[in-house]
């Protein structure tokens, strides 16, 4: 009976064990899950692409004069002189900004430089306010009377005609010759 109770004992020490070492098993096992996960992920290129496009022939009214045409460039469209012989004169141009991205754009910042004039001779101050506050340069889109401004959206795919007009409006012209500097205008196409 000794015997049998040691056997007994043994058989249930032995069982304890297993279930002592299973606990433990699956205890860590629990605590020590693996979690995988596959996959793969692209962020593509996107294309930026805002310019100027098909510079027009000028608008002439009057007697202006171009003294040199302007030069357009995908972001620029410079270095024109002209000039006004007689009241009313007019030039203005027509052109594109294309977004030929993928991407939407607003305008960020447009800035107009200011406008000055430089008269020469006795009647210099004369001159300079008579040319400067009959002036008028403006760039709205074709066809409207909207200014091109900041905030303005242009389309992925999308195009915009504009136009850009200096005018001489006074009823006089100065006794000397005014020139006419800051007519430089900044664009900047941010994302939307």
């Amino acid at each position: 009976m000794k015997k049998e109770k040691r056997n007994i004992l043994m058989i249930v020490f032995i069982i304890a064990i297993i279930l002592a070492i299973s606990t433990v098993s699956y205890a860590y096992a629990v605590r020590t899950s693996t979690l995988k996960i596959n996959g793969q992920g692209n962020v593509d290129a996107s294309v930026w692409n805002v310019k100027f496009q098909n510079l027009s022939s000028p608008t002439i009214i009057g007697n202006t004069v171009i003294n040199t045409a302007p030069i357009l460039s995908d972001t620029t469209i410079g270095t024109f002189d002209v000039s006004f012989k007689k009241p009313d004169d007019l030039l203005s141009y027509n052109f594109y900004i294309v977004n030929n991205g993928d991407i939407d754009a607003k305008i960020g910042t447009f800035t107009k430089d200011i406008v000055t004039c430089t008269g020469s001779g006795t009647n210099q101050v004369i001159d300079e306010t008579l040319v400067c506050d009959n002036l008028i340069y403006t760039f709205k889109y074709t066809g409207t009377n909207l200014d091109v401004a900041t905030g303005d959206l242009l389309r992925s795919g999308d195009s915009k005609q504009v136009t850009l007009t200096l005018k001489y409006i006074g009823s006089s012209l100065p006794t000397n010759s005014v020139e006419i500097t800051g007519l430089g205008i900044t664009i900047i196409y941010i994302q939307d």
